[in-house]
């Protein structure tokens, strides 16, 4: 399975993450407060990839955790 590179944007930081997904748009879908990006940007050299894929990897097809879960409890729920 491909695995894409998100970033979570908040306030004055974010947070990075690879998520293993069959198409970005699935991740736009499952979670469009995420940014999947085409490339790791400049200021991110490789050995910090490599600790973003170590400390948080999530896959699309399991329950969310970590920060997922976080951005899954602070949806405000549909108006009805």
């Amino acid at each position: 399975m491909p695995e894409y590179l998100v970033s979570y944007v908040y306030g004055q930081g974010a947070v990075w993450a690879i998520l293993d997904a069959p198409a970005v748009e699935e991740i736009e879908s499952a979670y469009p407060e995420l940014v999947v990006m085409d490339a790791r940007p400049a200021w991110m050299d490789y050995p910090e990839y490599e600790r973003i894929r170590e400390r948080q990897r999530f896959n699309l097809a399991q329950p969310p955790s970590g920060f997922l879960l976080e951005i899954v409890k602070a949806r405000k729920p549909p108006q009805t």
